[in-house]
């Protein structure tokens, strides 16, 4: 028997800790069942033509506040399946003349709208819309730019802003096509930020459930939250590849099974009667009760004893993968779960996690993931970094199986002073500087580095004298000594002018500058032969 009922209602939530929420003023998941979708930030609908996937323009939605909060900067974010339009049609727009991105009369390209002043953008086609992907329209406070799939693809000056104390104006989005998604934000987004939704298309939004389930001849594929109940009699069969938390009931008399592939916590009761099994497979914890005022026929069942522990020798996200599907962190390492058990990569990976030090780096959260065989790494623009901070960040490669190195040896450590500005690393002070004045007017410099704990590999070791005559000059090295790892290094001058002379030797990385922890020593240099030296004197005595 199969029971009709409408597709599943994903039951969508923001994720509100993730840096992208900053301005974010509508955020709609346009997959919803019907012909309106929630404005999951404000108060609002968005309201259309049921499509596959999402609503098909064009979209529309009465005024709201936040269409007036546009004044300094916005970004609109569409994810489309192809748009045409016609002459002056409007790709979207908000009513009252506050703004609009439409097609130039019958051209092939847009002229936009802000408050009556319009800017032609000649070099933003028609065409780049034509096919399926992700569009943003956005404007900085003084420039319109238009991105499709993370690059850019035109651009426009405008000075004027929208129009910001309509109390009218409605949204419309335009053209012929469907959308599937759909962000608004008061700001501009950067481009970091554009090509991470390009990446991450539901970065913002997280499926808590789904209600009502679809049940189909004995299965329903996705999480089962509710009850079965009858007034006078039941029967069903409810097969669960995930979980079920609910209850079945029947006032009468009732035959039920319910049976799971992981793992169960639920009841089953009846009035009068009841008879009912349930059974979990592959799983070793079972979690119910049955309870009946009459009379009561039960079995309780465990076909595997595998131990749950299992679990804690595979990667955190497998499991979290196995029970939800594609979580955040098997989306950022491009895993897909194929029928529920199958994980498939097409490439290693590198990702990258942060932490104020190195024992405290939180491997539970990816921050980015690059390419496995990256040598350099940059980090996406809306990382952000707090004053008087220090930042470690780690990097770890993943195989083709999804397995993660355990090592912090691709380590850096970032320290930003009061200003927030990044403060520069610098090589080790040298240890252990001698002088020792040689043949003629030369001098023997000989130091050790030790490079534990540094914050920079140095380069070279550069030498400096104050010439026996005054301050050290720091311009004009007398010498440079490449670096060759720990050891002990050794110098030797030219000759110098008689005097005691002060050194300095300080290790320096091209474009870092040097370790302001200088070593310092001081040298006597005689032009003249000293005095003879008496071995042996002899004197009479009486």
């Amino acid at each position: 028997m199969t029971i009709p009922l409408n597709k599943p209602k994903p039951v969508t939530l923001l994720n509100r800790t993730d840096p992208l929420m900053r301005g974010l003023v509508c955020a709609a998941a346009l997959n919803e069942p019907g012909s309106a979708s929630r404005n999951l930030v404000r108060p609002g609908l968005l309201v259309g033509t049921p499509a596959a996937g999402g609503l098909a323009t064009d979209i529309v939605a009465d005024h709201e506040p936040w269409y007036n909060d546009l004044g300094s900067g916005y970004s609109f974010v569409f994810w489309h399946s192809g748009i045409t339009l016609t002459s002056w049609e409007a790709l979207f727009s908000i009513g009252d003349g506050t703004l609009a991105w439409q097609r130039y009369s019958t051209s092939n390209y847009f002229k936009n709208y802000h408050n009556g002043a319009g800017r032609t953008m000649s070099n933003f086609l028609l065409s780049e819309i034509a096919d399926s992907g992700m569009l943003v329209c956005l404007w900085s406070g003084a420039e319109m730019r238009a991105y499709v799939n993370g690059v850019e693809v035109g651009n426009a000056a405008m000075a004027t802003a929208p129009k910001t104390d309509s109390s009218i104006s409605a949204l419309t989005i335009g053209g012929s096509g469907t959308v599937y998604q759909f962000l608004a934000f008061n700001r501009a987004l950067s481009t970091g930020e554009i090509q991470r939704l390009y990446h991450e298309p539901t970065a913002l939004f997280r499926e808590a459930s789904f209600w009502p389930p679809t049940i189909a001849a004995g299965s329903v594929t996705h999480d089962l939250v509710g009850s079965t109940a009858a007034t006078v009699q039941a029967e069903a069969a409810i097969a669960v590849k995930r979980s079920v938390v609910g209850s079945a009931g029947a006032a009468g008399s009732l035959t039920s099974t319910l049976k799971i592939h992981r793992a169960i916590a639920g009841a089953c009761a009846g009035q009068a009667s009841l008879s009912a099994s349930l059974s979990i497979e592959d799983a070793s914890t079972l979690a119910a009760t049955v309870s009946v005022v009459s009379s009561a026929t039960a079995a309780l069942t465990v076909t595997s004893s595998r131990p749950e522990a299992s679990l804690s020798s595979q990667m955190d996200w497998l499991g979290e993968a196995l029970f939800h599907g594609a979580t955040a962190v098997a989306f950022h390492l491009g895993t897909v779960l194929t029928g529920g058990w199958f994980w498939t990569r097409q490439d290693e990976c590198t990702a990258i996690y942060r932490g104020p030090s190195i024992g405290q780096v939180d491997f539970s959260h990816m921050l980015y993931v690059a390419h496995g065989d990256a040598r350099e790494v940059f980090l996406p623009d809306y990382l952000e970094h707090e004053p008087n901070t220090s930042y470690c960040y780690v990097a770890r490669r993943f195989n083709i199986c999804g397995l993660s190195e355990r090592t912090t040896t691709a380590t850096a450590l970032l320290r930003f002073n009061g200003d927030g500005q990044l403060v520069q690393t610098m090589p080790n002070r040298v240890f252990g500087l001698k002088t020792d004045p040689i043949a003629g007017r030369q001098v023997r410099l000989a130091w050790s580095y030790c490079p534990l704990d540094q914050q920079a590999v140095p380069e070279v070791f550069r030498i400096y004298t104050d010439g026996g005559a005054g301050p050290i000059d720091f311009e004009t090295p007398i010498a440079t000594v490449p670096y060759k790892g720990r050891k002990y290094y050794c110098c030797q001058t030219a000759d110098l002018p008689e005097g005691l002379h002060r050194f300095a030797v300080a290790a320096e990385r091209q474009g870092q500058g040097e370790t302001l922890a200088l070593s310092l020593a001081d040298c006597q240099v005689q032009t003249s032969d000293p005095g003879g030296l008496t071995l042996l004197a002899a004197e009479a005595i009486s």
